[in-house]
């Protein structure tokens, strides 16, 4: 049976094509390189603190882009409701997300704290 070669083709960060600013976890996994094609050409990986600082800044920035389209709703500057409710999705699944990690890595700090040596 022959052996499987890796995947050598540069992965390239995609873009939201709804909103160019938004990068999807998934789109970040990807542009970190957790496939190791970024790692191949030699990119840097972040570590986890950066990456997880990253994260928490980009979902409050969500989070501060849908107040700011919300109050602009009930001050009637927009009409947009659709807009408004998009930006509120995406702010509450980054937080949900950002909680999702945070939780599984305070699962794996206390079942290493558990370990005996």
């Amino acid at each position: 049976m022959a052996a499987i070669a890796p995947i050598t083709a540069p992965i390239a960060p995609t873009v939201s094509p709804v909103d160019p600013g938004v990068t999807t976890a998934g789109m970040l996994q990807l542009a970190q390189g957790l496939g190791g094609a970024a790692q191949a050409q030699g990119a840097p990986l972040a570590s986890f603190q950066e990456f997880f600082a990253d994260a928490v800044k980009k979902t409050a920035d969500l989070d501060e882009a849908a107040d700011v389209k919300e109050k602009q709703l009930l001050v009637g500057n927009t009409d947009n409701i659709h807009d408004v409710m998009i930006a509120m999705e995406k702010a509450d699944v980054a937080m949900q997300l950002t909680m999702a990690v945070r939780n599984k890595v305070i699962d794996a700090y206390t079942e290493v704290m558990r370990m005996s040596i």
